[in-house]
Order: structure tokens, then sequence, then C-alpha cells
């Protein structure tokens, strides 16, 4: 007979390997990605994605559509390290804006060796096709997300559907210099669901 605490140990001991495995599945490169489809507005994000984009619609410069095209990252150490996003508008729902590209401009990044993170700014990536919220930076002659990462969102295209996703990623910060951790939840939104609240936006701004 093989005793009882044995028995339980090697139950344990298979409870530990898959909880261990689903992790690694779960958390590729320190996070894990819960993604939420959701068809028509629902309490779950009303609050927060909703309201968001009802009031950045209306306390924004402009709002558009396009295609993240290039980067540069530019140094002005000490104080700070730049990230300059060259985004080709595909479509502008708020704004006058005459050119057909446009200089995004994001606070922190790494430069030789340098890195700045800066809590709470956005993140682009070249060829990314986004939807942003923007304000303009008269003196520098670009624009800057309105409310930083909370005025991003990434379009994308599933079959006949277009979607806007916002990510309502969370910052845990265990020791600033070796290790920040991110945990993301992907909201989908149709399109047109969110044209709509852009639209009652605007409207509320007259």
């Amino acid at each position: 007979m093989v005793p009882n605490n044995k028995i339980n140990n090697n139950h344990l001991s298979k409870t530990k390997i898959i909880i261990l495995l689903i992790l690694l599945i779960c958390l590729p490169n320190t996070y894990c990605k819960n993604i939420i489809y959701l068809n028509e507005y629902d309490s779950v994000y009303n609050d927060s994605v909703v309201d968001n984009i009802t009031s950045f619609s209306k306390d924004c410069d402009d709002i558009i559509e396009g295609e993240v095209v290039k980067l540069v990252v530019k140094n002005k150490l000490p104080e700070m390290i730049l990230r300059e996003y060259s985004v080709r508008i595909t479509d502008q729902h708020k704004g006058k804006i005459n050119s057909s590209i446009i200089k995004v401009i994001i606070y922190g990044g790494e430069y030789n060796g340098y890195a700045i993170r800066v809590l709470d700014a956005p993140t682009l990536t070249v060829n990314e096709k986004v939807l942003l919220f923007l304000d303009e930076l008269k003196d520098k002659g670009g624009y800057i997300i309105h409310e930083w990462k909370y005025g991003k969102f990434q379009c994308l295209q599933e079959k006949n559907e277009k979607y806007i996703v916002y990510d309502l990623n969370r910052i845990h910060v265990t020791n600033y210099e070796k290790e920040i951790k991110y945990s993301h939840k992907l909201v989908k939104i149709k399109y047109k669901n969110v044209i709509d609240l852009i639209r009652k936006g605007i409207r509320n701004e007259k």
C-alpha cells in the first residue's frame, strides 16, 4: 500500500505542474492578454471606455484614424527621451488637419542604452492602424495623444467587421529599475458604436 501522505504529495506535485504550465502559456513576456468581445455598450466597460470616448471627443483638438509609418527616437538627455511617430491619416473625425502625415510625440523611450519610462505613456507600433484623440503642440509642430494612453485605440479588421480595440492595461511596479509588469485586458468594440460615441461627444461640445 502507498501511504496517504505520499498520494497527497503526488497529487500536489501534479497540480503544481498543471498550474505552472497554465502560467507559462498564459503569461508570455510577463503579461497576460484577456480579450473581451462586446457587440453593444455593456456595463463591463461603460464607466471607463464609453465615458472616455465621449468626453475625449468633446475635449480634444482632433480625432484621426491612420497608420503608423515611422518612428524616430530623439535624445533630450539628461531630462528626457522623445519618440516621434509619423502617422499617415486615413480618416478624420474631428478637426481640420491639412497634412496627410502628422508627427505624434510621446515622452519616454530608449536611446543608446539609456531608458526613460513614463507611466501612462501610450505605445505605438510601426504599421499599426490606430484611432487617436489628439491635442496640438503648436510650439513643436506636432501632436500629443489626449489623456496619454487612454486616447489611443487600435483599429482591427476581422472578416466583414471592423473593431476598435482598447487596452485596459495596468502597470504593476515591483522594482522600478528592474521589473515592471503589465497586465492587459483588451476590449473590442464595434467600429460603428465608437463612431456614434464620437459624434455624441462632439455634439455635446457645441
